[in-house]
């Protein structure tokens, strides 16, 4: 520590400040901005010697494979780096200015590979130059300082007026990364709890019929089991199945004890039939023998214990869900589950979690826009009453067509169907990260624009920063991430706008809802 703060002192002579750190994460450099070094100029010789090479590399490049020598790779390689090289000695001449100075700092810590690496061009927040408007760039950052900020600097693309000098590149601090799971819950148009049940629910159905198809069973656990075992690189934290083997929970950890939510997961009590199973060969007095017994089951009661085994591994999911295993998906594609037939949805575990706008936006591509309409002003508690009444299984209700009550019938909630991208993109808002908390007034909004829990339905109306080491005069390399958010198409569903705290509990389905979020996009397509 004492090398840190020396080098940290020698660099405190040319900056406004400097720290000495042992580690410094991605988090911590993000909340500064940054100041980047006017770039180094390659000089004629630099210039002309790079056109040459690459001249020289694009006619190897052209070259047909048969064509190829060893002389012509040595020399394809020797090119390369020749490049690099001139490349390397132009960064190094980049320069920090007296102005960059004067608002930026430096962090001196130890790289992840022991040696000592600088941070240097780090402007804290309270440093921040005011930006001016015509400043402001596409991304919403900063390009430069307004003038009048530091004196004698100019503002907008830093080049020098009469009497001003550059104004320092000041890019502001990084933004925390979204949460791609929060995203795709608000592109649904469903909160936290919500969803939690919604998973619950679903997965449940698709055990259940999972548990009676031994082909789709054994296609799954093959398809892990091998990519396990064969696959170079594959990791366990992308997986369908939860194969130790241990049983998944079929509620969220609030709902353990909650005697209604049975009636709300059918598929409760059909994962709950054993009566089917053959155990008798579990019985025998050790484990030697209650192996012998099994193994002279006759092939379909094997198959029958097999699917059933393996559908109680299926970790939950929703379709639209960001880290939802594809493979997954296609099986509840193949069990072809019709999930509007087992699971209606009533006022208290869907309608009163959902935005007003979106129910009535489901209610327009279901029912018709003149029954939306003519509801559009009722209070969100007798418009869920209404649409739990227009969307219940039996006879239609007054004023109803045939069309409308079977387009009805058919709807799910959002996320059941098999790769079910959950609703319209566009109306997304923000979404709560704290628990869905109960709305404290009838008829009033919440600060966040929260619908109100089930329990009172009375709604209302309504980087990491790369640490190059120093080189040259310090200067450090930056890398910015990319998200990549699915985008979500309108779905018969009529999904769209977004619930920022539903009402439901805030615990996840006893499974592992954290794990993943990181999943590559590549994973994410199922081909065939």
């Amino acid at each position: 520590m004492k090398k840190l703060e020396a080098v940290a002192d020698e660099l405190s002579t040319r900056w406004k400040w400097a720290e000495a750190r042992l580690e410094v994460d991605w988090s911590a450099a993000a909340r500064y901005g940054r100041v980047h070094p006017r770039p180094g100029e390659p000089t004629d010789e630099e210039t002309a010697e790079a056109d040459r090479l690459r001249t020289r590399h694009d006619e190897l490049a052209n070259l047909d494979d048969g064509d190829w020598t060893e002389e012509l790779e040595a020399e394809a390689d020797t090119l390369e780096a020749r490049l690099h090289e001139i490349e390397a000695s132009v960064e190094s001449r980049a320069r920090f200015r007296r102005e960059d100075f004067a608002i930026a700092g430096a962090i001196a810590t130890v790289g992840r590979d022991g040696t000592l690496q600088v941070i240097q061009g780090l402007v804290k927040p309270e440093d921040m130059p005011n930006a001016d408007p015509s400043d402001i760039g596409a991304n919403d950052h900063a390009v430069g300082s307004t003038a009048g900020s530091i004196p004698g600097v100019s503002a907008g693309n830093g080049t020098a007026g009469a009497g001003s000098v550059d104004a320092p590149a000041v890019s502001a601090p990084l933004a925390p990364p979204p949460d791609p799971r929060a995203t795709a819950r608000q592109e649904a148009g469903v909160g936290i709890g919500l969803a939690d049940d919604l998973r619950a629910i679903r997965t449940a159905l698709v055990k259940a019929h999972l548990a009676n198809d031994f082909e789709a069973a054994f296609d799954l656990t093959v398809f892990q089991m091998a990519r396990a075992v064969f696959a170079r690189g594959y990791t366990t934290a992308y997986h369908a199945l939860d194969i130790a083997f241990k049983e998944t929970a079929d509620r969220p950890a609030m709902r353990m004890n909650d005697d209604g939510f049975a009636g709300e997961s059918p598929g409760e009590a059909m994962l709950a039939d054993w009566s089917d199973l053959p155990f008798d060969w579990m019985e025998a007095d050790d484990d030697a023998a209650c192996f012998e017994a099994l193994r002279n089951l006759p092939r379909p009661d094997k198959e029958r214990l097999f699917a059933a085994a393996v559908a109680r591994t299926v970790k939950g999911q929703l379709a639209f869900e960001h880290d939802a295993r594809p493979e997954l998906e296609s099986t509840v594609a193949r069990l072809g589950i019709e999930f509007a037939k087992h699971v209606r949805p009533t006022a208290d575990m869907v309608w009163s979690r959902l935005r007003k706008d979106r129910i009535l936006s489901i209610a327009r591509q279901t029912l018709g826009p003149a029954w939306a309409a003519a509801r559009a002003k009722y209070k969100k508690a007798d418009l869920a009453r209404a649409m739990e009444e227009a969307f219940a299984a039996g006879k239609p209700p007054v004023g109803i067509g045939a069309d409308e009550h079977a387009a009805a019938l058919a709807w799910a909630p959002p996320g059941f169907a098999a790769f079910d991208t959950g609703g319209e993109a566009g109306e997304a808002g923000p979404e709560s990260t704290a628990s869905d908390a109960p709305d404290n007034s009838a008829g009033a909004a919440s600060s966040n624009g929260a619908d109100s829990p089930p329990a009172s339905p009375e709604g209302t109306d309504d980087v990491p920063a790369v640490t190059a080491r120093a080189s040259g005069n310090g200067q450090d390399a930056s890398a910015t991430g990319d998200d990549r958010v699915r985008a979500a198409p309108t779905d018969a569903n009529g999904a769209g706008d977004p619930s920022t705290a539903d009402g439901g509990p805030p615990a996840v389905n006893g499974e592992t809802n954290g794990e993943a979020a990181e999943v590559p996009e590549r994973l994410r397509q199922v081909a065939g």
